[in-house]
C-alpha cells in the first residue's frame, strides 16, 4: 500500500506534510504510510483516497489481482445465475458504503474464486 500512496502523492505533487494536513493527521503518521512502517486505519483510507484522487481499491490493490468483472475472468458461474451474483455484489457495496459513510459509487469489490 505504501507504494500506491507514495506514487499517487508524487503524481499529484503533494508533499508528505500537505498529505498529513489534508487528512488531518500528523506529519509522522503520513510519513509512516509513505515508508510502510504503518498503514492508515480503514476509516482513514477513504479520506486518503479522496485526497490522492484515487480509490481505496487502488490504494490497497496487490499485483496479480484482477479487477475485471467475474464473467470477464472466465468465472464458472452457472448459466442464468449471473444476475444473482451481481445482485449479491451490489448489496455488499451498499452495505460497505453504509458502514464507511460514503457514496456506494466509491466502493469497488474484488472477488477471488478458488476452485481447489
Amino acid at each position: 500500500m505504501a507504494n500506491h500512496i507514495r506514487d499517487a502523492r508524487v503524481r499529484l505533487g503533494i508533499s508528505v506534510t500537505e498529505l498529513a494536513r489534508r487528512c488531518g493527521v500528523s506529519r509522522q503518521a503520513a510519513r509512516a504510510w509513505d515508508f510502510a512502517s504503518s498503514s492508515p486505519k480503514p476509516e482513514m483510507l477513504v479520506k486518503v483516497a479522496e485526497v490522492l484522487e484515487t480509490t481505496v481499491d487502488q490504494l490497497v490493490s496487490r499485483p496479480g489481482i484482477s479487477t475485471k468483472p467475474l464473467s470477464a475472468q472466465g468465472a464458472n458461474i452457472p448459466v442464468g445465475r449471473e444476475d444473482s451474483v451481481d445482485a449479491i455484489l451490489s448489496e455488499c457495496k451498499i452495505a460497505v458504503a453504509a458502514v464507511l459513510g460514503i457514496d456506494e459509487r466509491k466502493v469497488q469489490l474484488k472477488v477471488v474464486l478458488n476452485y481447489e
